[in-house]
Formats: C-alpha cells, structure tokens, sequence
C-alpha cells in the first residue's frame, strides 16, 4: 500500500531531528519549503562522498560553501552542481545517478550540473533537463528553469524558438517550465530586460498556454502577464484584450483575472 505523503514541520525548530538527518544522508525527500532550506548542503555532500564512493575530495565541498558571499539554498546547489560537474568527468555514472538520486537536493545539483556544462549547446542542455523539469518533486521542478535560466536569456531568441514545441506538451510541468523560466522578472532570479521592454516577443510561447485547464500552468501564465504589466502594462492590456470575449472558457477568465491584477 502506497503510504501518505508527509506534510513536514512548520518551522525548521520543529523539524525531528530524525527526519534531519535522514534529508542529510539523502535518504529521503524533503516534503516542504522549511525542510528543504533546512537541510545542511555541505553535510549531505560529505555523506554521499563517502558513502556513494564520489570521486570529489571533502575539502572541496568545505571551501567551496564557505567561498560563496551570499550562500543561499540556491547558491550552494549551484557551487555543489559545479562541483559534480568538475568530477563527473572521471566518473560520468556519478552524475548519471544523481539525475535520478533519491534526495530531491541531489537532483537539484544535478540541474546545476546539467546548465554549467561547457561543451552542450542551449538545446541540448534543455533536452537534458527536461527530465528534472517534470520531476515529481516541487523543489527539483523550480531548480531546473532557475538553473537554465540565465542561458535563455544570453541567446534569447533562439531560446524562446527551442521553448515553442514544449507549450504544446501534455505534461503540465513541462508547460509550466517553459512559461517559468521566460518569466520577464521571476522570483528568485535575475530580471530579463529584453522581455521587461519587449514582452511581445513571447507571444507564440503564450498563446497556446491562455487556455490551458491545468491550474498550475495557468497560475504562471497570469504571473508572467502580472511581471511584464510592469513594464509594459499597455502591452498587457492589448494581449489581454484579445481573449476577452463572451464564450472565453472559464480557465482564460482566471487567468486574465490573475494578469491584470496590478493594473491600475
């Protein structure tokens, strides 16, 4: 029998301890936002190493967390992605099983990995992390766009090109990754001033997702017209404008009523 999902703490001082140091052996998942900013990044490296034989030296881990000015969750899963991705080069099958490890963290390192390789192109790193960006978990699903992100925006329009066949997946996760990571400003990411000035260059991505029925792809598309009326609000009035009519389904409405909502 399949068992419940855990809800997990409601603060990080009421996390078990237990629990703890099960996310920082990867041996489980993380079930919420407080678990996975709790986790100690550099102990669950340091654990793997040794138990999963990685061939990346201690220190390493050590004086590459400490190296970083501003350490956030987001800041070690990328120095620790770089680190994976500097020794997978000895040891490809490291990086081969974390893409599908157990801890939702390590799967994160992974995306890392995947966007700060070299030697793929922007469309190869994108048919690789397409795996992560329908990953089960919520927090692997948001590391893969913010991982990619910043080389969409360095080849943008070749970027938002390789985007287009995704907006017509069936998966919702997938829809909602290409609508994420072209969001105008995002959350918890750098803006991206050529689509804060020229959202229109994003309306092949959009218009097929202004009638999508899943929620959570709806919920994007209404953020990323929120972030360029902005900007632009006279562009978001004219694209929105186009979708009110009388027989609009009732998933446009929500996300038109979502859009508009710091118009004046």
């Amino acid at each position: 029998m399949e068992m419940p999902a855990r809800k997990g703490a409601r603060s990080m001082a009421e996390i078990p301890a237990e629990i703890l140091s099960q996310l920082e052996r990867g041996e489980l998942e993380t079930a919420n936002l407080v678990e996975w900013l709790a986790i100690d990044q550099g102990k669950l490296a340091c654990y793997l190493i040794q138990k999963e034989s990685w061939p990346i030296p201690v220190h390493e881990v050590d004086e590459t967390i400490k190296a970083l000015n501003r350490p956030s969750v987001n800041t070690k899963n990328h120095a620790l992605g770089g680190l994976l991705l500097k020794y997978s080069g000895s040891s490809p099958e490291v990086l081969k099983r974390a893409l599908i490890h157990p801890a939702d963290m390590v799967r994160n390192w992974a995306c890392y990995a995947i966007a700060l390789n070299p030697g793929l192109s922007f469309s190869e790193k994108l048919q690789t992390m397409l795996l992560l960006a329908d990953d089960p978990h919520f927090g692997v699903r948001e590391v893969a766009w913010m991982a990619l992100r910043p080389y969409l925006a360095s080849q943008l329009s070749e970027g938002l090109e390789l985007l287009l066949p995704l907006v017509t997946r069936k998966e919702s996760s997938i829809k909602r990754f290409a609508s994420e990571i072209s969001r105008p400003r995002g959350v918890w990411c750098e803006h991206i001033p050529a689509l804060k000035e020229n959202p229109g260059q994003a309306t092949p991505l959009l218009r097929p997702l202004m009638k999508d029925e899943s929620k959570y792809v709806q919920d994007s598309v209404a953020n990323w017209l929120n972030d360029a009326s902005k900007t632009r609000p006279d562009w978001v009035k004219e694209f929105c404008q186009e979708w009110e009519l009388p027989d609009v389904a009732a998933s446009t409405k929500y996300i038109l009523k979502r859009a508009k909502r710091s118009l004046k």
